[in-house]
C-alpha cells in the first residue's frame, strides 16, 4: 500500500525507510486546507508546450500510481506569465533554460529549475516528479 502522509507541509511516502525519506512532488502544486491532503501544483514550461505535454501525462500517471495529489500542467513559454501564479514549482524544458532568470522573476520566490536532459529526453515522469517534489519540499511553507 502506497499511502502518502503530510509532515510539516512535506509529502512523504509511508514506505520510506527511517533513515532516508523519499519526497514526492510535481511541477505545479496547489495547496488544500485539509490537514492530510496536500496538493502540489507543478508547471512545466517549454517552447510551445508540446513536448512537456507528453511528460506531463507521464508525471500525472506516476503521481496517480503513488497516490500523490498533484496538479500538473504544461504551457509554452509565451504563456508562462499567466500560469506561474498558480504553480508551487516551475520546471523548464532544457530547450528554454536560457529563460530561467526571467521566469524566476515571474515566480517571485517559488522554485524554478531546468529538467535534466536525460530525464526530459527519455520522458521519465517518475524522475521528474521526484525532482519537483524535492524542490517543493525544500521551500519553507
Amino acid at each position: 500500500m502506497n499511502q502518502n502522509l503530510e509532515n510539516n507541509g512535506r509529502i512523504i511516502n509511508e514506505s520510506a525507510c527511517i533513515f532516508k525519506l523519499r519526497w514526492y512532488n510535481v511541477t505545479i502544486v496547489v495547496y488544500t486546507t485539509e490537514r492530510n491532503n496536500v496538493m502540489i501544483n507543478i508547471l512545466l514550461v517549454c517552447s510551445a508546450g508540446m513536448s512537456t505535454s507528453m511528460l506531463m501525462r507521464k508525471m500525472q500517471n506516476e503521481a496517480s500510481a503513488r497516490g500523490v495529489e498533484a496538479h500538473i500542467w504544461a504551457v509554452g513559454g509565451v504563456n508562462a506569465r499567466e500560469a506561474v501564479d498558480a504553480a508551487d514549482v516551475v520546471l523548464l524544458g532544457p530547450q528554454i533554460r536560457f529563460q530561467k532568470s526571467s521566469i524566476e522573476d515571474m515566480a517571485k520566490g517559488k522554485p524554478v529549475a531546468v529538467i535534466d536532459m536525460e530525464s526530459y529526453g527519455c520522458m521519465n515522469g517518475a524522475k521528474v516528479l521526484d525532482f519537483a517534489i524535492e524542490l517543493y519540499n525544500n521551500v519553507a511553507h
